[in-house]
């Protein structure tokens, strides 16, 4: 799962001609549309005032572990739920 505190993706160049992005925020389908059209577009000219969002410089995620144990506890409380509307 890829969220960002402000539910904006973040797109980066990690090497030149090599696009990367991260935190859809449960939006990949459309988003990953516009996104992936952007990415061609800059390929392709070179201008990136053709993507949808700046790219950014990539930084390491505070407290990583607290957030994925946070997002994971809280997908099994929701999963776990549902089981229990199946079953009774």
């Amino acid at each position: 799962m890829g969220f960002t505190p402000d539910h904006t993706p973040r797109l980066f160049e990690p090497a030149p001609g090599m696009l990367a992005v991260s935190g859809y925020n449960g939006r990949g389908i459309t988003t990953g549309t516009v996104i992936g059209k952007g990415f061609a577009h800059y390929l392709v000219s070179g201008d990136d005032s053709l993507l949808p969002l700046p790219l950014q410089r990539a930084r390491p995620v505070r407290a990583r572990s607290l957030w994925s144990a946070a997002y994971e506890s809280g997908f099994m409380l929701y999963h776990a739920g549902q089981c229990l509307r199946v079953l009774t």
